[in-house]
């Protein structure tokens, strides 16, 4: 996946589920903002002359990475299991990104080598990067307009009449 794609389905699957559980605790929130921005660290192989979709791809660099921000976490004053989930979420939400598409990933390394491709479209796809990317900000929208605020309620209400703005 592009970037987007990669930012649209992390906010789809964070704020998604946020919305569906009611979350609405402030440390819960950072968590799920820290994992969106951790969504596309895996990518950044191609710009250290790495294999792409190599070692970063992997459980292995998401436990890394949410170890890494578990400690970043601990040292802000947050709990440490909480910043591990936001690291090593972040790495998976990436991670089951790429295994969308036709090129290969070894998501379970150092587990296993096994190459997983689900090959349901192209990495590039405007299509597939683009609904991701929509849906995404769809999700992060109503999470913020009826869930962590009232504010979407009461503009409906107005908006139909039932309320004063």
């Amino acid at each position: 996946m592009e970037r987007r794609g990669h930012l649209g389905l992390s906010m789809l699957a964070i704020f998604g589920s946020f919305s569906v559980l009611g979350i609405r605790d402030m440390e819960a929130l950072f968590a799920g903002l820290v994992a969106l921005a951790l969504s596309t660290v895996p990518d950044m192989d191609m710009r250290m002359g790495m294999r792409h979709r190599g070692v970063t791809h992997s459980l292995g660099f998401a436990v890394l990475l949410g170890i890494l921000t578990g400690a970043m976490f601990l040292y802000m004053g947050l709990p440490a299991l909480l910043g591990f989930l936001a690291g090593f979420g972040g790495v998976a939400l990436h991670i089951v990104g790429d295994m969308l598409t036709y090129r290969p990933i070894t998501p379970m390394w150092p587990l296993s080598g096994r190459r997983i491709a689900l090959r349901l479209f192209r990495s590039n796809s405007r299509l597939a990067n683009g609904l991701a990317s929509a849906a995404g900000s769809a999700a992060l929208l109503y999470y913020l307009a009826f869930v962590l605020t009232d504010v979407g309620w009461r503009a409906l209400g107005a908006a139909l009449g039932l309320l004063e703005w």
